[in-house]
């Protein structure tokens, strides 16, 4: 841990790098896990934990990798939402390249925020975006 940023290497099916701000690494959670195929690309690692019989075992998970496995999905959800409708142009300024940039970001960011607050409400990302620029603009006549 180096200022309160701290690394975590975690192996599982798979090896996984994290780094986290948030979490504590002595928060530990029971988590039903199944045991790794034999034709899992770490299943020699991975299954140290099991014997030979035992197909499922409870085992103590950081908080940190619940965390990851029930959210790792946000970021190619924001990318694709970004892709999608994007308001970048080619510039042959940097700086404005990087405004575009921060502006897609933050009607993602929220779109998403919008969605949280009003489930009851089905906008898509178009809708959204058209009820904000409507909205910029008669603020600003």
């Amino acid at each position: 841990m180096v200022d309160d940023v701290c690394a975590v290497l975690w192996q599982d099916n798979s090896t996984v790098l994290l780094l986290t701000t948030i979490h504590d690494l002595r928060s530990m959670v029971l988590s039903n896990r199944r045991k790794p195929a034999t034709t899992s690309t770490n299943d020699k690692a991975a299954r140290h934990a099991f014997t030979k019989d035992e197909h499922r075992k409870l085992l103590p998970i950081p908080e940190i990798i619940i965390d990851y496995n029930h959210n790792m999905g946000g970021v190619d959800i924001a990318d694709q939402l970004w892709a999608s409708y994007t308001t970048h142009r080619k510039c042959w300024r940097n700086w404005l390249s990087l405004w575009f940039w921060l502006l897609d970001i933050t009607m993602v960011n929220s779109y998403f925020l919008y969605k949280n607050i009003h489930p009851e409400r089905s906008h898509d990302q178009v809708t959204f975006w058209r009820a904000i620029v409507e909205y910029l603009l008669n603020e600003a006549n």
